[in-house]
């Protein structure tokens, strides 16, 4: 076949792939018109492991590729450690008992109205500290410990699809930038200010965990010159 039979057979044709072309848009839109929207985020940290100086050895700029190797490591299995995804969920929650209303920095209406319908009024009165986050997420942890064969605590800390469950959370991806001193965060979720708060707090917390691990390393040699 020529390439201008072909032109003459497509011209002769074109109702017939217009129509299925139009066929094929129509269904997928049918198809994909229910499905839940997703968000993704992502955010990069500077860690200073891969060219950071090591106060033993000023001078020495010589890479040891093991020891970076080891540290980022130890870095990506905190950040995904149950206790860390744990404390991300317990603090997410309070920061959503916090709120008057709907924010859509933080969590869009629907998902407010939702998340209000589950905590009642006498249950709120146990755990939320207008006042005080740390205080809350101290009766968070005392209740769920309690409680730990609720449904509701089940529901909330341990359903896939929870927001506040270490196991959704676990879901966010963490990994090196080649072979820099970056590490790069991912997570989507069917809310925006959620997929955002997430990867904040999380942030805070494993930023807080590395210096209670560094802090507890260096008291125990200053221990052990003493």
């Amino acid at each position: 076949m020529s390439l201008l039979q072909f032109f003459r057979l497509l011209n002769r044709n074109l109702h017939l792939f217009l129509l299925c072309a139009l066929t094929l848009a129509v269904v997928t839109y049918l198809l994909t018109r229910n499905l839940p929207k997703s968000y993704e985020t992502e955010m990069e940290i500077f860690t200073g492991i891969a060219s950071g100086l090591n106060i033993e050895a000023v001078d020495n700029t010589k890479v040891d590729y093991f020891t970076t190797s080891t540290e980022y490591d130890n870095l990506i299995n905190i950040i995904k450690s149950r206790q860390t995804l744990e404390e991300v969920g317990m603090r997410l929650l309070v920061q959503h008992m916090m709120l008057d209303s709907a924010n859509s920095a933080y969590i869009t209406a629907e998902n407010y109205k939702h998340f209000r319908s589950k905590i009642s009024d006498s249950l709120e009165k146990i755990l939320l500290d207008p006042y005080s986050v740390e205080n809350t997420l101290r009766r968070i942890r005392n209740y769920r410990a309690i409680n730990f064969d609720d449904d509701l605590v089940k529901l909330t800390f341990d359903d896939d699809n929870s927001p506040y469950s270490y196991k959704r959370i676990a879901n966010i991806s963490v990994r090196r930038v080649q072979s820099s001193d970056l590490i790069k965060l991912n997570f989507s979720s069917n809310d925006p200010g959620i997929t955002q708060s997430t990867l904040l707090i999380l942030t805070e917390v494993f930023t807080n965990n590395v210096a209670s691990i560094k802090t507890g390393q260096s008291r125990d040699v200053v221990g052990y010159f003493r």
